[in-house]
């Protein structure tokens, strides 16, 4: 289990005239305690910033959350789409737009394998490390957890990508400012449904007009370049594409439960799980999946809601996917008084200072709450300050 572990001193430096405060923190909780959590999982359920629960099962390339209404926005992240079991869609890859100069692509089938605008970048196994492409170092720091991939910008988005599930985080400072799939992100839900052109729809779990006016403009399936192409989630029908009876659906939740329960427990924040299960599994049904095929699914999606308690467990976050009101986020961020210096990293993580000027003042401490990180153009970490496992049994 990641335990809060924080070196006794943070380094304030001046790299090419960027300010840029580094706390050497060796914490997953303090890299995702940024904010609103936003999450994808299977074949796709959302819960947005606002903690509203729906599906779509559109497959194009869509905003999941981007920074204005635009088609070219300055921050985003997109999630492209494709069929998968008839009329579900499953993720293909996730593209991290930080900044107008580091656009960052991950590809669900070879995760650690990224494209950093273009070119090739494999993150290694171990350590913290800044995203580097033939343009240069980018404002990203990317990680191994696990079986899946985080990158951390310094547009205070934070970006975990695994196998069948995808979670953004996003900072305060994005209130108001952040639209797509996600939501309208302002800690109020009933205007999470807020589409490309500002219209605000009526909340539903199977909605169509809201995904769809979300679709980039980057499109694989040539269908969804049409004005109104790939309008209806699944095989031109609206609404749930599910048609088993209660009686399967019942069927449907007991493999679920059989298996997920025991790490659920009383946690009922965690029961939608169940009901994402059983809907996969009549999703494969209806698309001839026979019942060894539908129980390998519950061990894949055992996974995401094993990522779902680490994530709660890690961050001290009780997210409960609801359709009310959202209550607000309180952060804390660092007072920064700049002072220029050179700062070399070495072996245990250990920091060699040269200031160029006296007049600086340092505290010590062995716990953190939160911290806002900005990154360095160049910085490299020696040491995987990170657990290689969830954690989770």
């Amino acid at each position: 289990m990641v335990t809060a572990q924080v070196l006794p001193m943070m380094s304030k430096m001046v790299l090419e005239g960027i300010v840029v405060l580094l706390p050497l923190v060796l914490s997953l909780a303090n890299a995702l305690d940024v904010g609103k959590h936003c999450y994808v999982f299977d074949d796709p359920h959302i819960v947005t910033f606002d903690e509203y629960r729906y599906d779509w099962h559109g497959a194009c390339n869509y905003s999941i959350a981007q920074s204005d209404f635009s088609y070219n926005p300055e921050v985003g992240v997109f999630g492209d789409f494709e069929r998968c079991w008839g009329c579900a869609s499953c993720l293909r890859r996730t593209t991290f737009k930080n900044d107008r100069n580091t656009v960052i692509t991950i590809n669900t089938g070879a995760i650690f394998d990224l494209m950093v605008n273009g070119a090739p970048y494999v993150v290694p196994a171990l350590g913290i490390h800044p995203v580097v492409s033939p343009d240069g170092v980018h404002p990203v720091l990317a990680w191994r957890n696990g079986k899946c991939v985080l990158l951390q910008g310094s547009s205070r988005i934070v970006v975990h990508h695994c196998k069948h599930r995808l979670d953004v985080w996003a900072h305060p400072s994005h209130a108001e400012h952040l639209d797509g799939l996600c939501g309208h992100y302002n800690f109020y839900v009933r205007d999470d449904f807020t589409d490309r052109s500002a219209n605000i729809h009526p909340l539903e779990y199977w909605p169509q007009e809201f995904p769809v006016s979300w679709k980039t403009n980057d499109q694989s399936n040539p269908q969804c370049l049409l004005p109104r192409g790939v309008i209806k989630s699944c095989a031109g029908r609206l609404g749930n594409p599910c048609r088993a009876d209660e009686r399967e659906m019942e069927r449907y939740r007991t493999m679920c439960k059989r298996r997920m329960m025991p790490l659920i427990g009383h946690q009922n924040k965690l029961l939608h799980y169940i009901e994402t299960c059983a809907f996969d599994l009549c999703m494969m049904s209806g698309n001839g999946a026979d019942d060894r095929m539908l129980e390998e699914w519950v061990i894949e999606v055992l996974e995401v809601l094993r990522l779902a308690i680490y994530i709660l467990t890690t961050t001290g976050k009780t997210q409960d996917a609801t359709r009310v009101r959202s209550t607000s986020v309180t952060t804390i961020t660092p007072t920064l008084t700049v002072h220029p210096i050179n700062t070399t990293f070495t072996e245990g993580l250990y920091t060699t200072l040269t200031f160029l000027e006296t007049d600086v003042t340092y505290s010590e401490t062995n716990t953190i709450t939160s911290v806002r990180p900005l990154y360095p153009t160049s910085t490299t970490t020696t040491v995987d300050p990170y657990d290689s496992t969830y954690g989770i049994p």
